[in-house]
């Protein structure tokens, strides 16, 4: 029992030491703004041709590999603009 309650109290002030020391460094603020940033070179690139649109891409993808989820799609483009992108 007193493993089990060291490992309960590890845990929990784990998550609000993180707690803290995320809200210390704006980290919501952060990945607001890199998903702005994101978002919008990820948008760019459909405007210039670079990058095929969302709703092509799924069905491409779909069509391919008909037993995937449309939100298996999504993930794996969402993997893919975060993966190019330089923070």
């Amino acid at each position: 029992m007193e493993e089990s309650l060291e490992q309960s109290l590890e845990a929990k002030l784990g998550r609000v030491i993180a707690d803290e020391i995320l809200e210390q460094n704006h980290y919501d603020d952060q990945v607001a703004a890199a998903v702005r940033q994101v978002k919008q070179r990820y948008q760019d690139s459909q405007i210039c041709g670079s990058q095929a649109p969302l709703r092509e891409t799924v069905q491409t993808e779909l069509a391919r590999e008909p037993v995937n989820l449309w939100k298996d799609v999504v993930e794996g483009v969402s993997q893919g603009i975060i993966k190019n992108y330089r923070f």
